[in-house]
């Protein structure tokens, strides 16, 4: 697909979880992460590339914000649309806990100086892999509602939200119009938000089936 982005005209938006674990220190760099970043370096100066940290990305913006046009850790705001990942929609206090403490400077500070950190996270990885595939992935409407009302709030010129995270295609919708969307997940059905900045309409399709406009 970046392949294919590469030889078009359209702007794009990662909103997070690009990698299954993508943590922004030199050391824990991949192949995979190196590639990713000398595609985005290349396409710097031809498109604006935005990015979201996720929950499964630590401190990418911290040591990498240069590589991209405009990147966050929590939220990006586009002439009147709020992009975030999504994460911290979901009420879950231990959730919060977790990504509060894993971005931390102590956590970042121990990501760097402690022996044997990068086999302790690879093994805290599989760990988390084996309770994700037995979670309850059951959609939390009321709380990515609440945390709506926040949001917009928080940035009264907003009328549209766009998050990823939950991997299922979401729609809310406030009375004066204001609508919060939620996108599949890309590696389950190769779908893709394109977004009109101009009238902010949104539509959800294979990236396959998009042409190459702006």
């Amino acid at each position: 697909m970046l392949a294919w982005i590469a030889t078009t005209d359209y702007d794009v938006a990662f909103l997070g979880d690009v990698m299954e674990l993508w943590i922004g220190l030199r050391q824990y760099s991949t192949p995979l992460t190196a590639e990713f970043l000398a595609w985005v370096s290349a396409e710097k100066s031809r498109r604006r590339v935005f990015f979201l940290e996720g929950n499964h990305e630590f401190f990418v913006v911290r040591h990498h914000r240069d590589a991209f046009f405009q990147s966050a850790e929590n939220e990006l705001v586009l002439k009147g649309v709020v992009l975030s990942h999504g994460d911290t929609a979901q009420g879950d206090p231990a959730h919060l806990r977790f990504r509060w403490w894993g971005k931390s400077r102590l956590a970042h500070f121990l990501l760097r100086w402690l022996p044997g950190a990068r086999a302790i996270v690879w093994r805290l990885k599989r760990n988390f892999e084996r309770k994700n595939a037995l979670r309850d992935h059951r959609y939390p409407a009321e709380s990515v509602v609440c945390w709506g009302e926040e949001c917009f709030a928080r940035h009264p010129e907003a009328r549209r939200v766009i998050l990823g995270h939950f991997h299922c295609h979401q729609e809310h919708f406030w009375p004066d119009g204001r609508q919060i969307t939620v996108l599949p997940a890309w590696k389950d059905s190769f779908q893709v938000g394109l977004l009109n900045l101009d009238n902010l309409q949104l539509s959800i399709q294979n990236w396959r089936d998009l042409t190459g406009g702006t």
